[in-house]
């Protein structure tokens, strides 16, 4: 084992400090969330220019590190400010901020599956614009479902982001915008709630945009089918990607011992491990939307030999050792590669692997694990590759 490496990257939190106007915010963050390192200038402008929230229930998608959330609150001064973000360390480090900064009046949402009352609508919903039209539009959805008549909502992203296409979906949504601000590419708008409701878009209604709906794809796996629900957000989220294909074709058989999906998604890799042997698997992602999606196709498959959690690397899981570690990483896909996510990665498999516990995962063909994975592990194999993709696995040899 690389003996060097001897903090997990994900265990480095740093904290900071931002000026919103007239008040210094003190926070801490780490990596693992977007923008981890600065509030961007749509949360500026998300936490600055929205005011008058007294006595308001608040309900916001996308806190980041949640200081911006921070200087929101004490600016305007909700009843109170229910948050979600799909990101667990994202949640982590708003609720820690929150409490640094003496927020009293909020909730942490960790899932959208759920019903809400007619007896407690939602004044005002604040969007600070995610990753992918897709989820986006996910988010509008609820944000159009919960939001009482006349409600409004708030919502910020850059030019780069894509926030204009998601502006014409928003207007489509709720028929009226008004432009509040500008920032560095970035722009706040307000909508409000129509009533009576104008004729809605035919994607608001789509399966795995609407509330309490699911996206689902179909796959065979030794001649057995299985279908698969997911929502926006979950990586390959409409259908079996090529990487996890291919690695679920070389599965142990009658596995027995404790193994680890790490990065399950909707739990493609995890699920179909338990269901085909006497073994019990902990699936694990860093987003809800992925756990959500997991623990649904554990209930339709009928699969209890199973723990799905919401974490950001492993180190919740000690004193736990895996006798397999299997995965298709988040970390490899496309031409840019995070090296540092990966060592972590990697360190952290050896430190939770038993003795000839072995780690298993799929990976672009071109990046060099070889080099990297000799500096854990004794024995390194390439198990498996084709044009595309390389299997590799090591055994943790003490």
């Amino acid at each position: 084992m690389d003996e060097n490496f001897s903090k997990a990257f994900y265990n480095t939190i740093v904290e900071k400090q931002t000026i919103f106007n007239d008040r210094t915010i003190h926070y801490f963050t780490k990596p693992g969330i977007p923008h981890w390192d600065a509030v961007t200038p749509s949360q500026f402008l998300l936490s600055t220019q929205i005011h008058n929230l007294s006595g308001k229930n608040v309900f916001l998608f996308g806190s980041g590190n949640g200081a911006w959330v921070a200087n929101l609150y004490h600016q305007s001064n909700p009843s109170i400010i229910r948050i979600f973000d799909p990101n667990i360390t994202a949640l982590e480090l708003t609720q820690i901020n929150l409490f640094e900064n003496k927020v009293a009046k909020f909730n942490i949402e960790d899932t959208l599956i759920i019903s809400r009352s007619t007896n407690d609508p939602i004044d005002t919903i604040i969007m600070d614009l995610p990753k992918g039209r897709e989820l986006s539009r996910h988010w509008l959805s609820h944000a159009f479902s919960w939001l009482k008549p006349t409600g409004e909502l708030f919502l910020a992203g850059s030019n780069d982001s894509g926030i204009q296409s998601v502006c014409k979906d928003a207007l489509d949504v709720f028929g009226n915008q008004t432009i509040l601000s500008y920032k560095k590419g970035n722009r706040l708008i307000r909508f409000s709630k129509s009533n009576p409701p104008i004729n809605q878009p035919d994607w608001i209604i789509q399966n795995g945009i609407a509330p309490g709906t699911w996206k689902t794809f179909e796959f065979q796996f030794k001649s057995q089918n299985f279908r698969f629900n997911t929502l926006p957000g979950v990586f390959s989220s409409d259908h079996l990607d090529e990487g996890t294909q291919f690695l679920i074709s070389y599965l142990p058989e009658n596995f027995l011992g404790r193994a680890l999906d790490f990065g399950c998604g909707c739990g493609v890799i995890g699920l179909l491990l338990a269901n085909s042997s006497n073994c019990q698997v902990n699936l694990i992602d860093i987003n809800l939307n992925a756990i959500q999606s997991a623990r649904k196709n554990a209930s339709v498959l009928n699969i209890h030999n199973v723990t799905i959690e919401p974490m950001d690397g492993m180190r919740k899981l000690s004193p736990i050792k895996f006798d397999l570690i299997i995965s298709n990483p988040p970390f490899h896909n496309g031409e840019s590669i995070d090296f540092s996510i990966t060592t972590a990665f990697l360190h952290e498999c050896y430190q939770n692997l038993s003795n000839n516990g072995r780690l298993m995962f799929v990976s672009n063909l071109f990046i060099p694990y070889q080099r990297m994975l000799k500096g854990f592990f004794h024995q390194v194999n390439l198990l498996a590759s084709n044009r595309k993709f390389a299997i590799w696995e090591a055994a943790r040899r003490d």
